[in-house]
């Protein structure tokens, strides 16, 4: 089953929180976890890979908190979903062809192909800048996100 797994949930959360915010902006990771919900466990086993995949900077101590290194635009969900998980590959033949016994006869291979594409286009599209300003609308307008 496809499914998106806690850690790329709450790694676009991490994010949304940060871009939400005017740029430059540090977070304490009490703050991000109190407004995203984001267990305690969670929340800093995020933070370190995505300061590891460069994507925001931590800084220690009373003054410190978390900041994003990278414009919100062009943090994307496929490089978000890339860093906390792994491609995403939605059938096992097409990230193993050799393997399929049907091979290039697959009746449905070359379907998971175009929805596979489909889903990678539409998740490079989907920017952090794009949800953090939904958000801040939806919030202007008295909805609870």
């Amino acid at each position: 089953m496809m499914r998106i797994n806690r850690r790329v949930d709450y790694a676009i959360r991490v994010l949304i929180a940060l871009a939400k915010q005017p740029a430059g902006t540090r977070l304490s990771t009490r703050t991000i976890q109190k407004t995203m919900w984001i267990p305690r466990a969670f929340l800093s086993r995020i933070i370190a890979e995505l300061s590891k995949a460069k994507i925001i900077d931590t800084f220690p101590g009373p003054n410190g908190g978390v900041q994003l290194l990278r414009d919100p635009r062009e943090i994307n969900l496929r490089l978000i979903w890339e860093v906390m998980d792994k491609p995403l590959v939605i059938s096992d033949c097409l990230e193993n062809p050799e393997e399929c016994p049907l091979n290039l006869g697959c009746p449905v291979n070359a379907c998971w192909g175009r929805i596979q594409a489909l889903v990678l286009r539409e998740m490079e599209v989907t920017t952090i800048a794009e949800l953090a300003r939904e958000v801040r609308d939806a919030e202007l307008v008295g909805v609870a996100v």
